[in-house]
Order: structure tokens, then sequence, then C-alpha cells
């Protein structure tokens, strides 16, 4: 549920809410890994780290958010890698 509001946030223009919603989606992770929430978490990061300005903080989170959909091979791999730069099908990794 944060992350979905997180990503609500930040796409009405409030970066710095969705920020601290994501992270803190990422708490409880730590204690009950969810490689899912925790790429979702990595991808509204990066959304709204971008939309403060920090390109290559957001470059960081959605790198990992990347590899996470990677591993678990869920469907958020292409847009993450649309984020990056990538092909969202066979591109480089």
């Amino acid at each position: 549920m944060l992350n979905n509001t997180g990503f609500t946030f930040n796409v009405i223009g409030d970066p710095d809410t969705a920020e601290h919603l994501h992270r803190e989606a990422l708490d409880p992770i730590e204690a009950a890994p969810d490689p899912y929430e925790e790429a979702r978490a990595n991808h509204g990061l990066g959304n709204a780290i971008a939309a403060q300005g920090n390109a290559e903080g957001a470059r960081t989170r959605w790198a990992r958010a990347l590899r996470l959909h990677d591993e678990i091979g869920t469907y958020g791999r292409a847009e993450v890698a649309e984020l990056l730069g990538k092909r969202a099908q066979g591109g480089p990794r």
C-alpha cells in the first residue's frame, strides 16, 4: 500500500512525500524479504529522486529494481529497463 501511495504522490507532483513513502515501504522488507515490493519501492524511489533532479541517484535505484525484477521474472522489468534506457526484451543488463 505504501508503494501505491508513493507512486500516486509522485504523479501528482509531490516527489518528497513519494520518496518518504517508498523509503517507508523498504523498512518491513528487511524483516520479511519481499523482492517484488522491494523492486517496486526502488522503482518508485528512483522516480521520486529523478523528479527532485538527482538523475544519478535515480539510476542507482532503478538499477536495483531492474536486478530484482530480473531475478524474480516480474512484469515491472520492462518499465524500469526503459527508464534506464535499455531494451525491455533481450537488452544488455
